[in-house]
Formats: structure tokens, sequence, C-alpha cells
């Protein structure tokens, strides 16, 4: 994935009227797919600043919306539902979180 595609998804994912977050929001099931999507499009951001000193204010609110928002609305919605999320979506979450880390720290976690 090239990092304006990435970035245009994580953008889109994250601040867009049909993003994740909002998804999250409203209590639609997550398709870990789509979770992981989000994982390959921040590889290829990392990828791309990696070394760099200073990192975009509208990317940083976006990552901050993944480690935050989403998977806060999930947890909020596992509760009201009274049953936990599928394992796989679980996964997911760890592992995007886990993506936007090696971001901020500028060394990839796996």
């Amino acid at each position: 994935m090239r990092p304006e595609d990435a970035l245009r998804l994580i953008h889109e994912e994250t601040l867009g009227e049909g993003s994740i977050v909002v998804a999250a929001r409203m209590g639609e099931a997550i398709d870990p797919a789509r979770v992981d999507r989000l994982v390959v499009a921040l590889h290829a951001v990392f990828g791309h600043l990696h070394g760099a000193r200073t990192l975009d204010r509208k990317l940083c609110y976006a990552l901050n919306l993944l480690v935050t928002q989403l998977p806060s609305q999930v947890e909020s919605w596992e509760r009201e539902r009274r049953r936990p999320s599928p394992e796989a979506l679980r996964d997911a979450l760890l592992r995007l979180d886990m993506a936007v880390d090696s971001i901020f720290c500028d060394v990839w976690c796996e």
C-alpha cells in the first residue's frame, strides 16, 4: 500500500462519516478484517515516517481516536449487550494498538 493511500484510509476510517469509529459508536459489529486493513495502512505509514522528527497533527488525532475511542466504544457495547466481542476482534484491536504505538516510538512492534 502506498503511503498516500494508507493516510487516506486512516483518515477516512477515523474522521469520515462511515468511519470505523462512528460504526463502533453506533454499536455496529466491527469486522476484524476492517481493523486489519488499518494495521496494514499503519505499517505503510510507519515505513514512510520512519526516522521523521515530527508527525502531522491530523494524523496524531486520527491515531488517538484509533487507540482511545474505538476500543472504548467496543467495550461499552460489550457491557451494554452483556457479551464479549469475538476473539478475532480483540486480537485485531491489540494489533492496531501496537501499530499506533510503533508509529509514535519509531520502532515496529510485533
